[in-house]
């Protein structure tokens, strides 16, 4: 935009760049604006803009931050079936040496499928801490 076609207050602020503060807001009162209102504008303007860029910042971070059901959270809705199957799963490597070594070293003298669905929760909650959730391979 060339000055020539700017308004009177654009061409103003487009020759203030390197005034004083005090100096442009007293050439503003001499041409009869009301610096009071103006500057007050401008603050809500600049205000407004700040607290719409937190509230975008703050949704994204919010919206990476949520994530999925993990495996764990899941843990206390399964049936002591599903866990056996689970347990399976991890016994065979469908997740993952990790995963194997880890179900064949909690069962070592046990047989999975004798457990209480408590014993059986918590083996896998186990793992689950550990390892963190799994993924099948």
């Amino acid at each position: 935009m060339s000055n020539r076609n700017a308004h009177p207050l654009e061409k103003f602020l487009f020759d203030t760049e390197d005034q004083p503060k005090d100096e442009a807001i007293k050439e503003l009162g001499a041409k009869g604006v009301d610096t009071a209102a103006f500057l007050a504008d401008i603050q809500n303007v600049v205000q407004g803009s700040y607290m719409s860029q937190l509230k975008q910042i703050a949704e994204t971070q919010q919206a990476d931050s949520v994530k999925p059901a993990s495996f764990l959270s899941d843990l206390a809705t399964l049936s002591k079936s599903a866990m056996l199957e689970l347990f399976s799963n991890f016994q065979a490597g469908s997740f993952g040496d990790q995963y194997k070594q880890a179900a064949v070293a909690r069962c070592r003298n046990k047989n999975p499928s004798e457990l209480s669905e408590t014993e059986l929760r918590s083996w896998l909650a186990d793992i689950g801490e550990t390892l963190g959730d799994p993924v099948e391979e």
